[in-house]
């Protein structure tokens, strides 16, 4: 049940950096609004270390497991490069939906490292997520269909990076795991920052958005979903994870008034039926197969 909870709370934190991302794209670059968001979580994640005493256990565990924190930093760095220009170039409900096909590809990655085997549920869900996507970007023009090859991308990305946590986040603490993560996304982040001489100050209201918005994502929102990884099947976690997008444009609708269009409604619908109906067929597939007796 803690689980669940920790799942769910998280669902509704983490999308907040979409929104608050993309209000402050408005004012400045990719680079700098990288540099702010993960240098405020990285603040966050040490002080949390601090304030929970576990400085010196991080240090112990960095030790001992600084390579595959390294590539997953790395990966995670170069990763939210592109996906602050996906979000800039489509918006928040748009990429949110998109970003879906994470299940698509955990899926995938589970029957070619696992040996699992696709059923007849998962396969309609999955065509589900394509005629979805088709929709979406039908009539949408070459910025839409362009963030969503770069959405598909960042799925692969975060389907790889969700193999990987099913490794090591039960040998290391969530809120250790967390701030070392941080700090090597934080190192690639500020590499790039260097690399394009593109710093630019931000207004005091957009950097207090960004430093509240850090904090409840990549601090408490990241630490709840691997502590929920820790205690719950990954399969459980990623069933809850599929109210994110609606999540995304619920928050869309509220704070930015963004009302996406109607193909791009109804596809967006379709992707997040098609991301519950394959998750629902993987973990409940007797259901799945009384809806598809024909199938």
């Amino acid at each position: 049940m803690k689980g669940y909870v920790f799942a769910i709370l998280s669902s509704l934190l983490m999308p907040t950096a979409f929104i608050a991302s993309y209000v402050a794209l408005q004012s400045i670059n990719i680079a700098s609004l990288t540099f702010y968001f993960f240098g405020f979580g990285l603040i966050g994640a040490v002080v949390s270390l601090l304030v929970t005493g576990k400085m010196n256990k991080a240090a112990g565990l960095f030790r001992k497991h600084w390579k595959p924190i390294a590539i997953l930093g790395l990966v995670n760095g170069a990763a939210a490069v592109v996906w602050f220009f996906a979000l800039k170039l489509i918006g928040p409900s748009s990429l949110g939906f998109l970003m879906r096909f994470a299940t698509v590809f955990a899926v995938g990655l589970g029957v070619v490292y696992l040996k699992e085997r696709f059923n007849r549920g998962e396969i309609f869900g999955g065509a589900m997520m394509i005629v979805g996507a088709f929709v979406m970007t039908f009539k949408g023009g070459n910025h839409l269909v362009t963030g969503a090859l770069i959405a598909f991308f960042l799925s692969l990305v975060v389907a790889l990076e969700q193999l990987f946590l099913k490794n090591y986040v039960k040998h290391i603490e969530p809120i250790v795991f967390n701030a070392l993560r941080l700090a090597f996304t934080f190192l690639v982040v500020s590499v790039y920052v260097i690399a394009r001489a593109d710093l630019t100050m931000a207004s005091s209201d957009i950097l207090f958005l960004i430093f509240i918005t850090s904090i409840l994502s990549t601090v408490v929102g990241s630490v709840l979903y691997f502590k929920a990884l820790e205690i719950s099947d990954m399969s459980k976690v990623a069933s809850v994870q599929s109210i994110n997008p609606f999540v995304v444009f619920v928050y869309s609708l509220i704070f930015l008034g963004s009302v996406p269009t109607g193909l791009q409604l109804v596809g967006a619908m379709v992707i997040g039926l098609g991301a519950f109906f394959l998750v629902l067929a993987r973990h409940k597939p007797r259901i799945i197969e009384r809806l598809l007796p024909n199938f």
